[in-house]
C-alpha cells in the first residue's frame, strides 16, 4: 500500500500531502535527524546511508521518466561530469602511488566518495515538487527540536552535564545534546535551518535559536556556517545571476575558516589528526599534481584495507589508527580531499 502511494506520487512528479504519506515522509525525516542517537543503541541502523542512497537513487530515475526541466536536466550533468571527473583523478593518483594494493577498496571509496554528491542531486530532484504542506510538517518537527535542543543547551551551559558535553573548548562546555559528537548535531540544526529559513526571506527568533545551539557546539564548521548564513541573507541568495559568485565566495570563506584548525591539527605532536593532515600535504607534493589515489588515506576503507602510507609515515603505531583499530581513520574530511586527490 505504502509503496503503490509513494511510487505513484514519485511517478507523477510529486509527494502528494496524502495523509499516510505525510506521516511517512515526517516519520522519515525525524529518523534522519536523531540517526546518530538511534545508531549508538541499534548498530544495523549504520546501514541506513546505503539503503537511503539506493532509495532516494531509485526514485530520481522513476521521476526522470516522466520527463524532467531543463535546469535539473543541466545540474544533473554537471554533477555526473564533476563526480567522474574526480573518480578519474582518484582513480589516476591510485594507479601512480600503488599505496593501496586492492582493487576493491579502490573502487569501494569511490563510490563511498560520490553517494553524497549524486544522493544529494537525487534527494533535491525528488523534492522539488513537493507539496508545501509535508514541507510544513518537517518544519514544525523542526521547530519542536530547537527548542528542545535550545533548552537542552542552556541547562548545559550552567549546570554542565556529562551526558550533554563532548569536550572542554575556550572554557565552555561543547554541546552535543545525545550525540556521540557535536559535529552530528550541527549537522541535525543545519537541516533544522535550512526547512525552517525557506518560508522567509529574513531571519528569525528560529534561525538565530540555531544560531545560538550552533554556537555552544564550539565547532569551527558551526561557525563557518553562521557566517555564511549571515552573509547570504545580506546578499540575498536567490539572485541566480551571481550564485556562482556567492558560491566561490563561500568556499574561499571556508577554507579560511578551516585552515586555522587544520594548522592547529599539524602542529598537534602524535595526534590522529596530525598524522593524517602532515602524510596527505607530503602526499600531495609527492605524487603532484594527483593525490595517492582512493582508499590511500583519511579514510575507513584505506584503513579495512590497511594502505601502505600507514606504515611509510609511522601512522600504524599511533592508536586507533593500527590495523587492528582503525577508528579515527575517516576523521579528518580535509586531509582525504588533499591526500586523494591532490592539489588538483
Amino acid at each position: 500500500m505504502v509503496y503503490k502511494m509513494t511510487g505513484s506520487a514519485v511517478l507523477d512528479g510529486r509527494v502528494r500531502g496524502g495523509k499516510w504519506t505525510r506521516r511517512l515522509l515526517a516519520l522519515l525525516y525525524v529518523f534522519i535527524l536523531v540517526e546518530n542517537p538511534l545508531t549508538r543503541v541499534f548498530p544495523f541502523l549504520s546501514y541506513f546511508d546505503e539503503v537511503f542512497f539506493i532509495v532516494v537513487a531509485f526514485g530520481a530515475l522513476l521521476k526522470c521518466r516522466k520527463g524532467v526541466s531543463r535546469d535539473w536536466l543541466r545540474l544533473s550533468v554537471i554533477v555526473s561530469t564533476l563526480c567522474l571527473v574526480m573518480g578519474s583523478i582518484g582513480l589516476a593518483g591510485w594507479v601512480a602511488s600503488g599505496l593501496q594494493e586492492s582493487i576493491v577498496a579502490a573502487f569501494k571509496d569511490m563510490i563511498a566518495f560520490a553517494k553524497f554528491p549524486i544522493g544529494l542531486t537525487a534527494l533535491v530532484l525528488l523534492l522539488d515538487n513537493v507539496d508545501e504542506i509535508v514541507l510544513k510538517d518537517c518544519a514544525k518537527i523542526s521547530r519542536v527540536f530547537i527548542l528542545l535542543s535550545l533548552f537542552c543547551a542552556i541547562i548545559n551551559l550552567i549546570y554542565p552535564v556529562d551526558f550533554f558535553s563532548h569536550d572542554l573548548r575556550h572554557g565552555v562546555q561543547s554541546f552535543t545534546f545525545f550525540y556521540s559528537h557535536p559535529t552530528y548535531l550541527v549537522f541535525s540544526i543545519v537541516l533544522c535551518f535550512s526547512l525552517i529559513s525557506r518560508e522567509h526571506e529574513r531571519l528569525g527568533l528560529y534561525e538565530l535559536a540555531c544560531f545560538a545551539i550552533l554556537i555552544l557546539t564550539m565547532r569551527d564548521k558551526a561557525f563557518g556556517f553562521i557566517a555564511l548564513a549571515v552573509f547570504f541573507s545580506i546578499v540575498g541568495i536567490e539572485k541566480r545571476n551571481n550564485l556562482l559568485l556567492y558560491l566561490t565566495v563561500a568556499a574561499v570563506g571556508a577554507m579560511v575558516v578551516a585552515w586555522p584548525k587544520i594548522s592547529l591539527y599539524i602542529s598537534y605532536p602524535n595526534s590522529p589528526r596530525e598524522a593524517m593532515y602532515s602524510a596527505a600535504l607530503d602526499l600531495s607534493i609527492k605524487f603532484f599534481p594527483l593525490g595517492a589515489g582512493f582508499a590511500s588515506i583519511a579514510s575507513s576503507v584505506s584503513g579495512e584495507y590497511y594502505s601502505q602510507a600507514y606504515f611509510d609515515y609511522g601512522i600504524d603505531k599511533i592508536p586507533d589508527m593500527t590495523p587492528d583499530n582503525f577508528s579515527a581513520m575517516g576523521d579528518a574530511g580535509y586531509a582525504y580531499y588533499l591526500g586523494v586527490f591532490g592539489l588538483i
